[in-house]
């Protein structure tokens, strides 16, 4: 008897850390897919941060061509 109830509390403690083991891969699986989304999402606003910075320079030298133009007329 105690050789049955032993042997089921193993079962199950060895079915409780089988279900432990694969939720942390499962969530280190998610992490690591996570970590490569937020790593995109962060190359495409720093991509799209430097287009509006050479953006911003390239209007700032036409306003100074035109106030320049402006001012000689």
């Amino acid at each position: 008897m105690k050789k049955k109830i032993s042997a089921k509390i193993l079962v199950l403690t060895g079915a409780l850390f089988a279900a432990g083991a694969a939720g942390i891969i499962i969530l280190f699986s998610m992490v690591y897919s996570m970590n490569n989304k937020s790593q995109k999402i962060s190359n495409d606003c720093m991509q799209a941060v430097s287009i509006m910075a050479d953006t911003s320079t390239a209007i700032e030298k036409v306003q100074k061509y035109a106030y320049r133009v402006c001012q000689s007329v």
